[in-house]
């Protein structure tokens, strides 16, 4: 499948895939690969997003860097968010309330003592905390 919704057409990675369509050589993913070699290292916390939202895709002016808070709004306006387009605490999986939430995001307490009083696991407090969910 070659995406041309942008000026320039996909290149496609013809080697192995990963399960979500990303190419992958010797457990790289090569999108970020070819993103290291052009801009040199990737700044922690970011990551290599795509803009013709095409995973084996590796054109260079196809990617962006973008926070995991970014890649999710984008996942969210091109439609691919898991579970629909309901955020947050109203999602029925959400692991944590919207008064958690705040109680989080306004405690100067560690995230494993907030975890522990509010009933749910420290990756969750501490993806709420960077804003990564609950936004």
């Amino acid at each position: 499948m070659t995406i041309t919704t942008l000026e320039t057409p996909c290149r496609e990675f013809q080697g192995p895939r990963q399960s979500k369509g990303y190419g992958i050589r010797n457990k790289t993913l090569v999108h970020r690969w070819v993103w290291e070699q052009i801009n040199g290292p990737i700044p922690a916390g970011m990551q290599v997003l795509h803009r013709c939202d095409n995973p084996p895709c590796f054109r260079y002016d196809h990617l962006f860097l973008g926070t995991p808070a970014e890649n999710m709004d984008d996942k969210v306006a091109k439609g691919r968010a898991r579970g629909g387009s309901m955020p947050g605490t109203a999602h029925p999986r959400a692991s944590a309330t919207a008064d958690q939430v705040e109680v989080i995001r306004t405690s100067d307490a560690s995230s494993a003592s907030l975890a522990r009083s509010l009933g749910i696991s420290t990756s969750t407090v501490k993806r709420i905390r960077r804003g990564e969910s609950y936004r």
